[in-house]
């Protein structure tokens, strides 16, 4: 989340950035004012903005508690909270500031290793999917849904010596069922090579996409306000038509499985929201929501046609989500980014936790007679 300029910042005066629990606008040092609520407090010395001297990071949650300095840099310091499960989170200070404009780039950075735990939990382990049935195993967990549907294996803790053994099985029982399967391999899974490992076994390796999480109660006020495009929260499936003549022109494949798919999950309570953006009664840009049962929600189907990108639409669908899971209480959005949507999620606070490969195996054609 975004921290507003200090205002009328030297560079040879010092300064000790003090945030406590407040309301937007309220005062915090000298009259300057911070946009949004935070959690705790902290502060930072500067004796000149290119150089830190001492930080100190304190949490005004009962019982108090006090931070540590995580990173030192010579353009800035993180700042790290306590833990992510008791609120606490890590600040990015920029220490860098020229000719007497003001530091940018302040912002909060989420506990990495905590919340890809409770990501691998909620989102990966445990998460339930309609129509699908979900197979744990010792160390792996995957998801079959019926032909002629994608089945995959979302979650696995593998070593050097259980991967191939883990893979071959995989392979041996979709050959059974003559089905094809995707294999989603996530960055801090192990062992480290293993989408090489299933590539060497006839995988197809996709583009990897950034996993990116954005913490909604500290969502940034450009994803809070009421978007000036029209866009509107699908009631029907039949309104389905919409998102697909936005998707195939985008993606130039065929997305009529949305009308079964999305439309049986739209008829699932609370389960699914799809969200379309119109110019002059056009279906121009579209992206979804499932919300899980845990701590996040998952961002979906995020695309714009062609001619209608650059001017904002994507980013009113996205504040649109954004908007309905903090009125839901969400904890966390995830994303899968994209190298065209990454650089706009990031520039609306979300972080990235994490990068994820889909390997998809098909069983072989059968020999012509």
């Amino acid at each position: 989340m975004a921290l507003n300029h200090v205002d009328r910042l030297r560079r040879d005066v010092p300064l000790l950035i003090s945030v406590r629990p407040f309301r937007a606008g309220a005062p915090v040092l000298n009259g300057n004012r911070l946009a949004n609520d935070l959690p705790g407090c902290c502060g930072a010395r500067h004796p000149k903005m290119s150089k830190i001297e001492a930080a100190i990071v304190q949490i005004s949650a009962a019982p108090r508690r006090t931070g540590t300095v995580k990173t030192l840099k010579p353009r800035g310091i993180i700042l790290s909270y306590p833990s992510l499960a008791e609120g606490g989170r890590s600040l990015w200070i920029d220490g860098t500031a020229s000719h007497g404009r003001h530091p940018t780039n302040r912002r909060f950075e989420l506990d990495v290793t905590e919340i890809l735990a409770l990501f691998d939990r909620d989102e990966r382990q445990e998460i339930a999917y309609p129509g699908m049935t979900r197979e744990v195993f010792p160390h792996l967990v995957r998801f079959v849904r019926p032909a002629p549907g994608m089945s995959f294996v979302l979650y696995s803790r593998l070593d050097e010596r259980t991967a191939d053994g883990a893979i071959a099985e995989q392979i041996e029982y979709f050959t059974r069922l003559d089905r094809p399967f995707n294999w989603k391999v996530y960055a801090h899974d192990r062992p480290a090579d293993l989408v090489q490992r299933l590539a060497a076994r006839g995988f197809v390796v996709d583009e990897t996409d950034a996993v990116m999480v954005l913490d909604v109660g500290n969502a940034p006020e450009s994803l809070l306000n009421p978007p000036a495009a029209d866009v509107r929260r699908l009631t029907d499936p039949a309104q389905l038509a919409d998102v697909v003549a936005v998707l195939e022109p985008v993606w130039e494949t065929d997305f009529t499985w949305v009308h079964e798919r999305l439309g049986s999950h739209m008829a699932i309570p609370g389960y699914l929201s799809v969200y379309v953006a119109y110019v002059a009664g056009r279906p121009v840009s579209v992206g979804w929501t499932y919300f899980n049962q845990g701590h996040f929600a998952g961002l979906w189907g995020g695309s714009t046609l062609a001619e209608y990108r650059g001017q904002g639409l994507y980013t009113a669908v996205l504040a649109a989500r954004v908007r309905e899971a903090r009125r839901r209480g969400v904890g966390y959005l995830t994303i899968d980014a994209g190298s065209m949507s990454r650089p706009i999620v990031a520039r609306h606070g979300f972080e990235v936790i994490s990068f994820a490969t889909d390997c998809t195996w098909r069983p072989a054609a059968p020999a012509p007679a």
